[in-house]
C-alpha cells in the first residue's frame, strides 16, 4: 500500500513537472509571436515614415516654388513655409496623446494580450 502511494505520488510529480514545462514552452512561443508581430509592425511603420518624409520634402519644395511665383521672393516663400510647418508641429505636439500615445498603447496591448 505504501509503495503504491509513493509510486502514485512520484508519477503525479512527474506529470506536474511535464505540465509546467509545457506551459513554459507555450508562453515562450506566445512571447516570440508577439515579438514578431511588434517587430513587423515597427518595420512597416519605419518604412512608411520614410516614404512620408520624402513626400513631405517634395511637397515642401513645391509649396516654396509656388509661393515664390506668387510673392516673387524666395525669402518670403521660405518664411511662409517655415511658419506653416511650425504650426503643424505645434498641432502635432498638442495632439500627441490622441494621435500617437493612445493608439500605439492600444495596439501594443492588443498584441500582448492575444
Amino acid at each position: 500500500m505504501k509503495s503504491n502511494l509513493a509510486r502514485d505520488i512520484g508519477e503525479n510529480t512527474e506529470y506536474i513537472k511535464e505540465i509546467i514545462s509545457n506551459t513554459i514552452e507555450l508562453k515562450k512561443i506566445e512571447a516570440l509571436e508577439s515579438g514578431i508581430k511588434i517587430g513587423s509592425r515597427l518595420a512597416l511603420f519605419i518604412s512608411l515614415a520614410f516614404l512620408v518624409l520624402i513626400i513631405g520634402l517634395l511637397l515642401t519644395a513645391v509649396i516654396i516654388i509656388g509661393l515664390f511665383q506668387y510673392t516673387e521672393s524666395y525669402l518670403t516663400a521660405i518664411l511662409i513655409t517655415i511658419g506653416i510647418l511650425l504650426i503643424k508641429c505645434l498641432m502635432l505636439y498638442l495632439l500627441r496623446y490622441k494621435l500617437f500615445t493612445r493608439p500605439i498603447s492600444n495596439v501594443v496591448s492588443q498584441i500582448i494580450l492575444k
